[in-house]
């Protein structure tokens, strides 16, 4: 579980930081929720 907390934790700060102006913030939200659970399970 911890394992899976440090990678979403920093998975959020990198989305956060990163600006895309192409896409809305919260489609890039749950693109990304999608891509990193799917990298984990």
């Amino acid at each position: 579980i911890s394992k899976y907390r440090k990678i979403s934790q920093n998975h959020w700060e990198f989305m956060l930081k990163k600006k895309d102006s192409t896409k809305p913030f919260w489609k890039r939200l749950i693109k990304s929720t999608e891509k990193v659970r799917d990298n984990l399970f």
